[in-house]
């Protein structure tokens, strides 16, 4: 569903089920830069898309159940119940996330905080983007 890059050069992979697709599974996958599985780690929900905060290790994975933070080792350290989002981006410079939620763009603090919430958005955006 989603790959990004980690400063290491590792590889770190949103897997979602389909049950079109044999062994497909809801988890996260974790690969070194040469191909060695370095963590797999199943999830209690659908991913959607998933983004690495390079410079504090993290990973952020969006849902429709939810926006999910964990640390670089796989573990679940935040959860944002009642965001919906499809899509992410990571600013830099500061750790947050812009994502989409049901026709809204919502810009949140590394810690979950809603920084800005801009409403009027279809409720289909695939994408979103910082420069």
């Amino acid at each position: 569903v989603s790959v990004d890059l980690d400063v290491d050069g590792s590889v770190w992979i949103a897997e979602r089920q389909h049950h079109e697709v044999s062994g497909s599974q809801d988890r996260l996958i974790k690969l070194s830069s040469t191909g060695e599985m370095l963590a797999a780690v199943p999830l209690d929900f659908s991913p959607n898309a998933l983004r690495v905060d390079k410079d504090r290790g993290y990973v952020w994975v969006a849902s429709w159940d939810g926006l999910y933070k964990f640390d670089r080792n796989g573990k679940q350290v935040l959860q944002f119940s009642g965001v919906r989002s499809f899509t992410l981006a990571m600013d830099p410079e500061d750790g947050s996330v812009w994502t989409t939620d049901d026709g809204r763009i919502r810009h949140l603090s590394s810690t979950g905080i809603d920084i800005t919430s801009t409403d009027g958005f279809s409720g289909y955006q695939d994408y979103i983007a910082i420069p």
